[in-house]
């Protein structure tokens, strides 16, 4: 599983989601945890645009 979470996040704190990614790592799983630095909607909108290009690409 892959954690998107970015640093200044409007909407949730990242240390919410570093918590959840070292639960699992406790917990053995598979998990990695990536760090954006943009607020909450511009990492939305980088995210959705990339998967749609993807999509379209394959």
């Amino acid at each position: 599983m892959t954690i998107i979470h970015t640093v200044n996040d409007n909407m949730a704190l990242y240390e919410t989601a570093e918590k959840m990614y070292n639960n699992f790592l406790e917990k053995g799983g598979n998990v990695n945890l990536i760090r954006w630095n943009n607020n909450h909607f511009d990492s939305g909108i980088v995210y959705y645009l990339t998967m749609i290009l993807y999509m379209l690409i394959n």
